[in-house]
């Protein structure tokens, strides 16, 4: 399966909103939020998420559910670096122009699209 970085995102997102010290997230509980993608789709997505370092204590189960604590820094990291939808979409437009696909290319793209509109936002050239 390729890697979708818009299921990614949704993911990532997903979990941010439904986590915090002393509730974590189930797919299967979740599904709602995250409709426009199959199951598979999602349990591909969030073992790649894991693979990535993004999530702490991923805990799939043999009914398919997916459990996960949070969000480990890696993974709030490379979110806040693609959270806005105005980065998301010109770090997008980017890496299809340049035929980018990992997620190191995604954040250093997305870091320097944040960078440059800091610089534009206090007028420096």
């Amino acid at each position: 399966m390729e890697l979708n970085y818009d299921c990614i995102r949704d993911v990532l997102l997903a979990i941010e909103k439904v986590t915090t010290f002393d509730k974590s997230f189930t797919l299967y509980n979740n599904l709602e939020n995250l409709q426009q993608y199959t199951i598979e789709e999602l349990q591909y997505h969030f073992r790649q998420c894991d693979l990535a370092g993004f999530l702490y204590n991923y805990e799939p189960s043999m009914d398919g559910d997916i459990g996960v604590l949070d969000l480990s820094f890696q993974g709030h990291e490379f979110l806040h670096s693609i959270r806005t939808d105005k980065v998301w979409f010109k770090t997008k437009d980017i890496c299809k122009e340049l035929g980018i696909k990992t997620l190191n290319g995604i954040l250093q793209i997305s870091s320097q699209i944040i960078s440059q509109i800091i610089s534009d936002k206090l007028g420096i050239r």
